[in-house]
């Protein structure tokens, strides 16, 4: 249900609720957990999880979705952009600036390159919020 992904996210980075956004768009529950045990096996996300001799600096689980990419790029950290097979850099990261960078990768950019988006750049972890620093912090 990966055209459903859209709806949920935006519903829970607004709301937190995770059941209340998984109700809100429509998901079924079952697909959802046969979607996260199969992930999960494949992966082996829980047994690394639980194996903490293969966390990195003893304080991060490898989670190896998608590390053949991480290794090919290199990345290290979030977020990283690959626009056509190179690392970009994107600062500040408001939306502005990723429709800019995405749009200097066509030949003939499209027309919603020409709209203005927000300059402010999206405050760090969860929420709706704005602001000018980049690193998270817990509180």
């Amino acid at each position: 249900e990966k055209e459903k992904f859209s709806s949920y996210f935006s519903c829970f980075v607004k709301d937190g609720d995770f059941e209340k956004c998984l109700s809100d768009a429509n998901i079924d529950r079952t697909k959802l957990a046969t979607c996260i045990s199969e992930t999960d096996q494949e992966y082996n996300i829980t047994l690394q999880y639980n194996d903490k001799s293969t966390w990195l600096n003893e304080r991060f689980p490898k989670f190896n979705v998608h590390s053949d990419l991480n290794e090919k790029y290199g990345v290290r950290g979030s977020p990283t952009v690959v626009i056509n097979d190179q690392v970009v850099n994107i600062d500040p990261r408001s939306p502005e600036k990723f429709k800019e960078v995405i749009c200097q990768a066509f030949n003939s950019s499209p027309e919603e390159c020409s709209q203005a988006l927000s300059d402010d750049a999206p405050s760090p972890g969860l929420g709706e919020g704005t602001g000018s620093s980049s690193g998270g912090s817990c509180q």
